[in-house]
């Protein structure tokens, strides 16, 4: 199940599926809770991540008359399933989990604002909110012109997750071929 963009007018503009509704949320600071799952580069296998306090920061600023977004995910949470072949209990295979998750993150919730930006050019996000705290007197001149704004806005996006704790990893297990029942 996805959630629909409806316009100004209460319009039906569009649909966004499961997974980018989700990161739309996140982005929009008001998702609590995730299950992420990502492939490592380099290894064979998938993790899956508990994120749990997420949270999301929208740093806007204006240069020469340009709107530009900053974007920060943040969370904490527990690795449920490793079934790569890596030990999370070294430091430098945790860190490798990490860093897959913030990159896989970062781009997932970029790619659903560029979606939003392209297609439907409704800011379902609350930048221009964030553009009113931090620039009342510029925002109130961008407001009638905000949707062209929006849609030709510069946004980046970064996400720092910390896994707090790691249950079941390893690799699946496997059964010798002379125990396996036919």
């Amino acid at each position: 199940m996805g959630r629909a963009i409806i316009d100004s007018h209460s319009r039906l503009v569009g649909f966004l599926d499961y997974d980018e509704a989700q990161n739309a949320v996140w982005v929009k600071g008001i998702l609590q809770h995730v299950i992420l799952t990502t492939r490592v580069p380099k290894e064979k296998g998938y993790v899956n991540f508990d994120v749990s306090n997420t949270r999301s920061k929208i740093t806007p600023t204006l240069q020469d008359g340009k709107v530009h977004i900053a974007v920060r995910l943040t969370g904490f949470g527990i690795v449920r399933e490793n079934n790569t072949p890596l030990d999370l209990s070294q430091a430098a295979n945790l860190q490798r989990v990490q860093d897959a998750f913030d990159t896989s993150t970062a781009q997932a919730a970029k790619d659903v604002i560029l979606k939003v930006q392209k297609q439907y050019g409704l800011d379902i996000f609350g930048f221009g909110e964030a553009i009113h705290r931090k620039y009342p007197r510029q925002s109130r001149a961008m407001k009638n012109d905000w949707e062209k704004q929006f849609a030709s806005a510069e946004v980046t996006v970064s996400a720092h997750l910390n896994v707090r704790r790691v249950g079941l990893t390893g690799p699946p297990l496997q059964l010798p071929r002379s125990e396996i029942k036919e």
